[in-house]
């Protein structure tokens, strides 16, 4: 298996930029591309399927329904979800829909 793209996706400028940086010190990734929008999103997931996209779930505006569709579309796919808030409700609903989030 090679190695993976990661996907950085917060609408924050400085919190990407900063996970980033963080990133490329770790290493272990054939590319990093950013996103801030759910348009950019989809977009890079279509161009790389088996990407790891980090995102802040909070700050994305995005919906517990747009990440289960994103999940079933990109199957290969794996989703790093950070909040400061996250509710006990969503965190299982992620959990339970399979190993696709962390």
């Amino acid at each position: 298996m090679g190695m993976k793209t990661l996907l950085l996706i917060d609408n924050q400028d400085i919190t990407r930029e900063g996970m980033k940086t963080v990133a490329g010190r770790i290493g272990g990734f054939a590319a990093i591309k950013e996103a801030g929008s759910q348009s950019e999103l989809t977009g890079l997931l279509v161009d790389n399927p088996n990407a790891v996209a980090v995102l802040d779930y909070t700050l994305f505006d995005t919906s517990a329904e747009y990440l289960l569709i994103l999940q079933e579309r990109f199957k290969e796919a794996h989703f790093v979800l950070f909040s400061d808030n996250l509710s006990e409700d969503f965190i299982r609903r992620m959990v339970f829909s399979g190993t696709s989030f962390s």
